[in-house]
């Protein structure tokens, strides 16, 4: 909780130190067309997000460089890490809720989205996550995984019918989800801290059938024997991917696919959010250029 607060933290006092500086480097010029607490929050704001993007493009380039290292069989080190190679079950293999393949790992959610055209909310039916006790073999051996992980893969293709008939099944089975008060997603502390290999939190926030029509089923999961490349903070001690329980921010993410593929993809993150950093950069220079240009031209 400490780490996620001291980022959420970091990230406003750099706004704000953005708004300022735009704030001082403008104040000493003539008013332009828009007052000086404007133009200093629009350029200030821009340059901000023009970091951001430029930091997560930095983050997308060591993910890329990681894959590249998991595919040529580099040995991970103590801290954050990324480990490429093939999953597999040591536990007993779980039962995707929707779908009811065997999987490793999954995750689902059925909601509805109800309201007007302009003010639509989500509200979620049913959700849960599971993991049974797996590892990833690669070419310099097996690393298990013992923290829960997101999974960042495309949704499951489902049988709505099924989906629903599995769904008003499982209704009945699940507790309730705690009151919202205490957080949108059940236990989600106990998931970010846990570190055995094996977690399983499913929920119910309604007691009401679901429908085709009026709902949304979604599942992602991950099969025994799927390429992977898993993010997270490793080990050498226990030769696994663990939990960071002083920092839930930095969660173990897996992502499913080709590691060839996931690199190509992290490259084009890379680009992309490279060229979105310019181009605000870009915008928040052209502000400040507008605001000051009166002045020179005098």
């Amino acid at each position: 909780m400490k780490g996620c607060a001291f980022r959420v933290l970091l990230s406003l006092a750099g706004l704000a130190a953005s708004i300022g500086a735009a704030f001082a480097l403008l104040r000493s010029s003539p008013e332009g067309a828009a007052p000086l607490p404007v133009i200093s929050i629009a350029a200030g704001l821009f340059a901000w997000i023009a970091a951001l993007l430029a930091i997560s493009a930095v983050k997308a380039w060591r993910e890329r460089a990681a894959v590249i290292g998991g595919i040529a069989g580099e040995m991970p080190a103590d801290g954050p890490a990324m480990i490429v190679g093939q999953i597999e079950a040591q536990g007993r293999l779980l039962d995707a809720p929707l779908s009811g393949k065997p999987c490793v790992a999954f995750t689902y959610e059925v909601y509805a989205m109800r309201g007007g055209t302009k003010s639509r909310s989500k509200v979620v039916c049913l959700d849960g996550i599971g993991l049974t006790a797996c590892q990833i073999v690669t070419r310099t051996g097996s690393f298990r995984l013992l923290a829960v992980p997101e999974l960042d893969c495309d949704d499951e293709p489902l049988d709505v019918g099924l989906a629903v008939a599995r769904a008003n099944a499982r209704i009945p089975t699940l507790p309730p989800a705690p009151p919202r008060s205490l957080g949108s997603r059940p236990n989600i502390e106990a998931q970010w801290n846990d570190d055995d290999g094996e977690f399983l939190r499913e929920s119910h926030h309604t007691d009401d059938e679901v429908n085709a029509e009026d709902h949304r089923f979604v599942e992602r999961l991950i099969e025994p024997g799927a390429r992977v490349c898993v993010v997270g903070q490793f080990s050498s001690a226990r030769r696994a991917m663990v939990a960071n329980p002083d920092d839930w921010a930095k969660v173990t993410r897996i992502m499913k696919g080709d590691p060839d593929a996931i690199a190509r993809r992290l490259a084009g993150s890379v680009v992309r959010r490279g060229i979105g950093g310019l181009v605000f950069g870009a915008l928040a220079i052209a502000i400040v250029a507008v605001h000051v240009m009166p002045r020179a031209v005098q």
